[in-house]
């Protein structure tokens, strides 16, 4: 009895475990084979090639995740080419425009440059090495942002090497942890000379300051843009008082009787001076006035001589 309840048990029991072993053995395979086999051959050879094969499998991830090609990339933030693409564009851009090109630089600043550059002699023209006095030192302004963007980039680098590392890999710990050391230090090893090439750049723009670029104004261009400015505020100003004063014959048309405005001729009527509502000067105004009034003037005195004679006559 006992042994037909044990061999009904194994019945019942039996597929089920070699359903699981199957499968266990099946996913042991398939990690296996993810982790790369064995090959046949033994010796150095074999080994030399599965090295050679791990590093370029680890080379290949690096730049695939510099140039966004990755098969497995984070959907929650940037990363890669992508984060080393927005803080040469976004965080180093932003960080040169936030510098104030005239920050601690004042006119006593200004004025005491210009005199120091000139010696015992009085300047009659500003020279030129007290723009340079002042612009050196702005200039070097632009050192910080730049290296905060190579710490950035380096820190952005080693993140990639961090995140890199096939399954294979994986497989040997200390291989992998020996590939990452030599990341490392590569990385930090190209760090000072970066640093130094940014330094070497702002040194070669404050010694040579180019006043030929299209974008710096120079001394005639500056001249040119303030004549520029006075032409235009002398022609608003003109307009503006053309417009006064058409404003102002508008108002003397529509009053019955203005005094400045009309004259009497010799026959009793009433001639209004009638100027043009257009662009009108002042001058001109006061011009055809006086004109007006002394043309009255000799029409009533001549009719007041012909009146006389007249009378003389009869």
């Amino acid at each position: 009895l006992l042994n037909q309840l044990l061999l009904q048990h194994i019945r019942d029991h039996l597929p089920s475990i070699k359903t699981k072993v199957n499968a266990l053995i099946s996913q042991t395979e398939q990690e296996l084979s993810s982790y790369g086999r064995m090959s046949a051959e033994g010796g150095n050879v074999s080994n030399s090639s599965r090295l050679l094969r791990v590093v370029t499998l680890f080379a290949t991830e690096f730049s695939n995740s510099i140039e966004g090609t990755a098969p497995e990339m984070s959907t929650a933030e940037l990363c890669g080419g992508a984060r080393l693409y927005y803080i040469f564009n976004e965080i180093f851009a932003s960080g040169l425009d936030s510098v104030d090109p005239t920050a601690n630089l004042t006119n006593h600043d200004i004025r005491t440059a210009i005199r120091n550059s000139t010696g015992p002699r009085a300047s009659l023209f500003v020279p030129e090495i007290a723009f340079q006095l002042l612009v050196k030192p702005q200039i070097k302004s632009l050192e910080p942002p730049a290296q905060r963007c190579v710490q950035l980039a380096y820190e952005e680098l080693m993140k990639i090497g961090l995140s890199c590392g096939s399954n294979e890999m994986r497989r040997y710990p200390r291989l992998h942890a020996k590939v990452m050391e030599v990341v490392s230090d590569l990385l930090r090893e190209r760090v000072g000379p970066t640093a130094a090439y940014v330094e070497s750049l702002i040194a070669i723009e404050r010694a040579y300051i180019n006043t030929n670029h299209p974008d710096f104004i120079g001394g005639p261009g500056a001249i040119s843009d303030l004549q520029s400015k006075l032409e235009r505020r002398r022609k608003e100003a003109t307009r503006s008082r053309a417009r006064d004063v058409s404003r102002a014959v508008g108002a003397a048309r529509h009053r019955s009787i203005d005094s400045e405005a009309v004259l009497v001729n010799a026959h009793g009527s009433v001639d209004e001076i009638v100027f043009d509502a257009g662009s009108v000067d002042p001058s001109e105004v006061d011009d055809r006035l006086d004109d007006g009034r002394a043309r009255g003037r000799a029409d009533a005195a001549a009719a007041a001589f012909a009146h006389h004679r007249t009378a003389s006559v009869s």
